[in-house]
């Protein structure tokens, strides 16, 4: 695999970065962008960087169109609140094609007027025709949720795992060019994948590199 940064972190701008990428070098990519929501988060009011609007983020998502090899996947988290929005750009400013939109239900109700929120939407788009390898997987995954004080969004190892397995084979190259704090790259390591995380606030770089420096020899070229 030619001039590809295998299994490392790399702190920077995913749209500078996925330019110096080989086109049709990507097997999968699983990734939660920044929603675009322009808020912050808890007490503390984290602001996440990228999440001014949607398309900062939908910009990012059109540039890794050519990065994958034919009949490829993406799944890519995204709020109910800008569905239509997402969907609406995808189909008209991209070559994917939406395949399903998935529903995470976090087993467990979180913040909202009105009606408390229990879910979140992951798209998964299409380049040409992919297999998938799961045939019990359902349109409506059940995970319980994670709380963890580093990210206001980390989400669960097993629930990644699950859309990795359903869309890669061991040895496939996995890229989230939003990694966060790593959950994508160490589902993907511990599943016997490659990965590629690109993320661009330095703090999460840290805490992504920490986390996967413990792993085995292939996750420490980081």
């Amino acid at each position: 695999m030619p001039n590809l940064p295998l299994d490392r972190v790399i702190c920077g701008d995913a749209s500078r970065v996925l330019s110096k990428l080989p086109s049709r070098s990507i097997d999968l990519i699983v990734t939660d962008p920044p929603y675009g929501d322009n808020v912050s988060y808890g007490p503390k009011n984290v602001r996440i960087v990228g999440n001014e609007h949607p398309l900062l983020a939908l910009s990012v998502m059109s540039l890794s169109y050519h990065l994958l090899k034919r009949d490829s996947t993406t799944y890519m988290f995204c709020s109910m609140r800008h569905l239509d929005f997402v969907r609406a750009f995808f189909a008209r400013y991209t070559h994917f094609r939406l395949r399903e939109v998935i529903i995470w239900d976090k087993m467990t109700m979180n913040v909202g007027p009105a009606f408390r929120k229990q879910y979140e939407c992951i798209i998964a788009l299409e380049k040409g025709r992919p297999v998938y390898r799961d045939p019990r997987m359902l349109n409506l995954i059940s995970v319980r949720r994670i709380r963890d004080r580093r990210h206001p969004h980390a989400k669960p190892v097993e629930l990644i795992k699950l859309l990795i397995n359903h869309s890669s084979e061991e040895g496939a190259v996995v890229l989230d060019p939003f990694l966060g704090t790593g959950t994508t790259a160490l589902a993907a390591h511990e599943m016997g994948r490659h990965f590629i995380g690109i993320e661009l606030d330095d703090d999460y770089c840290r805490i992504a590199r920490a986390r996967l420096a413990v792993l085995p020899l292939r996750a420490s070229r980081i």
